[in-house]
């Protein structure tokens, strides 16, 4: 592979493909990434790039950068066979963790509640305020998620 194929690659994604700057620049840094690397097939490369500590959409889209890439040049009739197509590839998946809320925040909002219950003015004004102080205080005291909490049911209490 030579510079001038990943030149006349990224010429045609923005003419014909029409992609964005942004993408094309991506696309020439994943593709010069592999041509100044030392290895000499695809599947050294992807193996190099997994045992480094990239994130794995990072990894996904330099391999489907380069999937794409060598789609190209097999249309151009510039190699027989993508080699990609016998590749098969299995990603880890980051877990994300939940967001927390901040604390004052927390206290602002059971603040709110509790004023709520308090200025009710009807009945049915202060079961729904006593209901989402409860709801409130049953989620942060019990760490239960919120599926949890809509499944539970009066006979699910134990009051004593």
């Amino acid at each position: 592979m030579d510079y001038k194929l990943i030149s006349t690659y990224l010429d045609y994604c923005k003419t014909h493909k029409r992609l964005s700057s942004h993408t094309i620049r991506a696309y020439k840094n994943d593709l010069m990434q592999f041509y100044n690397s030392d290895y000499d097939n695809v599947e050294s490369y992807i193996e190099q790039l997994t045992r480094s500590n990239i994130k794995t959409n990072t990894l996904r889209r330099k391999i489907a950068c380069m999937k794409v890439f060598y789609n190209y040049l097999k249309y151009q009739n510039i190699i027989e066979e993508n080699p990609f197509n016998q590749l098969r590839f299995q990603f880890r998946t980051e877990k994300v963790l939940p967001k927390t809320i901040p604390y004052d925040i927390l206290k602002s909002i059971f603040i709110y509640l509790e004023r709520k219950v308090i200025v009710s003015k009807t009945d049915y004004q202060k079961q729904h305020a006593e209901r989402n102080l409860l709801i409130i205080s049953l989620l942060l005291s019990t760490g239960i998620r919120i599926s949890e909490l809509c499944h539970i049911h009066l006979k699910d209490i134990n009051l004593s």
